[in-house]
Parts: C-alpha cells; structure tokens; sequence
C-alpha cells in the first residue's frame, strides 16, 4: 500500500454567509516537501492555511494528516492535529515573558512529557538560533527574532508538519534572507507548508509553488520547471486541432485560448523538440502559422500569467 500523502486537502470550500472565500482547493503535500501557497493579498492563503491547521473549520471538503481527516472526533483526528507545528500571521507571543519561559508554557500546554520539556525546549531554540536569546524579554525582540521564537514553538512538539502564515511579514531583508535559510533548513526534517506573496521567497524555498487567485488553485509550478523552455504559438486552427499537433513535441500539457480567428497555445517543449520542428510540424499540416516566440518560464512569468488568465476567464 502506497504511503498517504502528508496533507491531503479534497474539494475545501470556505463561506462567510453569501460570500465564497475558498471554492473548491484541491492539493496533497508529499512527506518532507516544501509547497508554497502564492498568491495576491486576498487570495485565500491565510483562510486555506487556518483550515489546514485545524483553527478553521471548512463549509465543505475534507483534510488529511497522513491518512487522518483532521476534522474529525476521536483520538486518532487529536493524534493527526497533533503532528502539525502551526505558525500564525502576525506571531502571537507573550511579550512579557522570556523566550525560555514561553517555550516552557508552551511545553506544558502542548502536554509534552514534564521530564522532557526542558530537552525540547533548548532543542528548540537551538534548532531557530535563538539559544542565546533564552533569558531575553520576547517584547524586546526585534521582529526577525521573534518570528525565529515562533518558529521555535511550532516546532517544538517535534510535529511531521509545519503550517506557516506569511512567516516573513513585517522583517528587514537580512532578517527575510536568514529566516528563509531557517525554513530551508528545518524543511530536511519537516513536511511544509506556507503562504506568501513574495515571489523571490517562495522560488528560493520550496520544492513546489501552487498559485492561488480568487479562492482556487490557478497552476503550479515545480523546482525542476526552472530549467524548461517556454513556448507560445499562434495559428489558424481549433484548439483541438493544434492540440493534437503540438502534444508530441510537449512536456507537460498545453494550454490553449482562443485569439482572433485562431488558437494561441502555450507549453514546454520535450527533450527532442526545438522551435523548428514546432514550426514544421505546424506549416506541415497546411495551418497558417502566425508567431512563434520562446517564453520566460520563471515563477513571475508563471505566476502574472496564471492571475492574467483567471482574471480573463472571469471578465474581471
């Protein structure tokens, strides 16, 4: 039997009265994979993050936790909450307490074994490079080292998963290069998950980036598709025809839309295939060609292109 995925989100939708915030998010999360939520400020990444850290309850769909749908009663849906760290927006901390002394509570309401917590707790902030922060007052942290605390505390029950909400919010750009070096470390012992809008963030940091726009999955793009090369087409054809025509010479899928009197397709091309034989392949089979370009594949032109699209589609 094949191991479930680390999270597993099936058909979520999330309403506020009439309004649909999250309509129909479709995703699973590997073990030890970094995924990135991406998306423009109102997109749903921190409603999708809330549900898949249990705070929020979705209006329809379902969550697994390795196997376990987190929803759920009984001990075995605690036992799956129970291997999520969860990182909140805005890093809700006792800020007239030290960081050890916070950690400490946080041990005790985590139900953590008394004779271990102290071990969990060094562990802990040895493991977010605030050791020598222990006795220091978390109200006088700068921002960077109080999200380093937060990290600390998510991590501290040893959880399979980590859910993080904007984990970079609000911190000068040395503090956003070292805490993006901390989750790319901490993503070696830990599956992850984590909402942002900083593109250059979440490129450097995951394994897979799921573009988020008007409370639906748009596209994603993988670490690997760095290196692909983007093709865009125009022809006077339908879109099934050029589809057929195109699919071969492909890696991946091919997207379509109609422009004109024609179809503009868009993909990667496979190992074999270079423009010309795109080109050949096209005024072989009698169709007016009428452009054929080489396209940024970067997560920026990925990610205007997936908004674009959506923002199209719906006459926004």
């Amino acid at each position: 039997m094949a191991e479930p995925a680390a999270i597993r989100a099936e058909g979520l939708v999330k309403r506020y009265g009439a309004t649909e915030a999250i309509r129909g998010i479709d995703f699973s999360v590997a073990t030890h994979e970094t995924v990135g939520l991406l998306g423009p400020n109102g997109a749903g990444k921190t409603t999708t993050i809330r549900m898949l850290a249990g705070f929020l309850a979705p209006t329809a769909g379902r969550i697994e936790v390795a196997g376990e749908t987190v929803g759920d009663a009984g001990p075995r849906a605690r036992e799956a909450r129970r291997r999520i760290g969860y990182l909140p927006e805005g890093t809700p901390l006792r800020r007239d307490m030290t960081v050890h002394e916070y950690l400490l509570a946080r041990a005790r309401l985590y139900g953590l074994p008394r004779n271990r917590r102290r071990e969990m707790t060094e562990n802990a902030m040895r493991r977010c490079g605030i050791a020598d922060r222990a006795d220091s007052l978390i109200g006088k942290l700068s921002k960077g080292l109080k999200q380093r605390a937060g990290l600390a505390q998510a991590i501290l029950h040893e959880p399979e998963i980590l859910i993080l909400d904007e984990p970079s919010s609000g911190i000068d750009p040395v503090q956003v290069v070292e805490l993006r070096d901390l989750i790319r470390e901490l993503g070696s012992a830990h599956t992850i998950i984590f909402s942002s809008h900083v593109l250059p963030e979440a490129e450097q940091i995951c394994d897979r980036v799921l573009v988020i726009g008007r409370g639906r999955i748009l596209g994603e793009r993988r670490r690997s598709d760095a290196a692909s090369r983007g093709v865009v087409v125009e022809a006077d054809a339908d879109a099934a025809r050029l589809t057929a025509l195109l699919q071969p010479l492909a890696a991946g899928g091919v997207r379509t839309d109609a422009v004109g009197q024609g179809t503009r397709c868009r993909f990667n091309l496979g190992p074999e295939a270079d423009t010309a034989l795109v080109a050949e392949t096209i005024v072989g089979a009698g169709l007016a060609l009428r452009r054929l370009a080489t396209e940024r594949d970067d997560l920026e032109s990925v990610f205007l292109r997936l908004l674009g699209d959506d923002e199209q589609a719906t006459g926004a």
